[in-house]
Formats: structure tokens, sequence, C-alpha cells
């Protein structure tokens, strides 16, 4: 995934009608989905969107608009148990809160599984995007896309730079070391304030999940086509974590 240095305010023209690839019609496959943001709320009175950036910023999320057909959705329908993720992790409903209620639109029933949507303008603020839909010029009509996810399926996603990698490219990977020991397979990607950590599930049955920090240090290796990714990590780091 690309690396982005983008801050402030940003601004996008409209989307290219009819350029790129567009999603296509469905149904897509199941885990095929790639989330890069999140719509929060309406801002303002004329349909305006404030959206979360799910990926790893506001270049990137330009990139993946560059089809100009991406796909909305809130609830996956059968066989799309899982939304894969880019650089940063989908936000897990919090059943604590309820959920707003679905304002239905003349002529449309609430949004629930995917479905393409066109969008027609973005700026960036205080680092979210504020969108605009095709066809959605009012609050009422914005309410209908609260909490939606937007995305890619995973083979329009755009190409990352060299050494970056979408987390759902390094799920499943085996872990091996330099003296060519299998740790186990990275079952997720997890965010902190200093870099993100590969959760590997051990390759010793019953074995609590541990931690790799991803940096140079210790990993050496990422070989997509090989499935594996080669470490080196110094003694004790994964017993500490037991």
């Amino acid at each position: 995934m690309a690396h982005s240095s983008s801050s402030g305010n940003t601004s996008r023209p409209e989307s290219p009608q009819g350029s790129g690839n567009p999603v296509g019609s469905g149904p897509w496959a199941p885990e095929s989905l790639v989330a890069f943001g999140k719509a929060l709320k309406p801002r303002g009175i004329r349909g305006e969107l404030k959206v979360s950036l799910l990926c790893e910023g506001p270049d990137h999320f330009c990139q993946c608009l560059e089809s100009g057909e991406i796909l909305a959705w809130k609830d996956l329908p059968a066989g799309l148990s899982a939304v894969r993720r880019p650089a940063a992790p989908v936000p897990s409903p919090d059943s604590s809160k309820p959920s707003a209620p679905v304002t239905p639109v003349a002529g449309k029933a609430p949004l629930r599984a995917p479905e393409p949507v066109r969008i027609e303008s973005v700026r960036f603020h205080a680092g979210y995007a504020l969108v605009f839909l095709e066809g959605v010029d009012s609050v009422e009509a914005a309410e209908r896309y609260r909490d939606c996810l937007f995305g890619l399926p995973v083979e329009q996603l755009p190409a990352g730079e060299p050494d970056s990698y979408y987390h759902h490219q390094l799920e499943g990977l085996r872990v091996v070391t330099v003296q060519g020991a299998l740790l186990g397979v990275i079952e997720r990607i997890e965010e902190n304030p200093a870099h993100e950590q590969l959760v590997v599930r051990p390759a010793e049955p019953g074995a609590p999940l541990f931690r790799i920090p991803m940096v140079q240090a210790f990993v050496r290796t990422v070989d997509l086509e090989a499935g594996q990714i080669l470490v080196e990590i110094p003694d004790g780091l994964i017993e500490s974590q037991r």
C-alpha cells in the first residue's frame, strides 16, 4: 500500500465518468471486498458525508477512486463473512451503543448489501474525507449512507509501492526464521502508535498468539509467491508474551 505524506486540505475534481474499471453488478465473491473508508455522518445540509480513512491517507484514498465507481455496504450478504483491510482495521461496532435509526429515502430501501456508488468530489479536513456522492444532495439522502463502508473488490485495489502490502496480503502467510524454523501463520495485523505488528498463530497446537513488530530489524523478507515471511527475532521475544 502506498504511503502518503499529504496533510491539510486537499481537493480532487469530479470523479471521472466511465474511466477505469467499474465494479460491476455483483454478486461479489466471499472475502473479496476491501474497505478504504467509513462514512460517519452527514455534514451540512447539501448531503456531504464525513468519512473516516481506513487507508494510508488522502493520496491512497484518491487512488482508490480512480475507477470512478466504488462499493458501499453496511451488512454483508451471505458468504461475505469478513471485510478485508487495507492499511488500517475496520472499526468493530460497539454493541453497547444503540445503532442510529436508518432513515428510508424515497424510492430507496435502507442500504445493506454492497452496491455501486460514485463519489463526485472529495476534500480533506482534519484527517477526514468530506465527500459528495452522485445523486445525494440532501441530509435525508446522505443518512442512508451513515456508517457505510466504502471499498473495492480486492482485484481492483491500486498497486502499492515496493515493500508495502495490504493487510489481506500478509494474513495467512507462514512465518519462518532465517534458520528455517516454522514459527506459525499470520492471523492478523495490529496497529499501534509506533508500528504495525504481526499477530502470529503458533505452529505449536494450543500455544497462545504472539506478536512480531513489522520493522526491518525483525522482518527480513516478504515473499507473497512463496507464501511466507522470513524473520529474525531476538531470543525470548516469543517466550516473554506467554
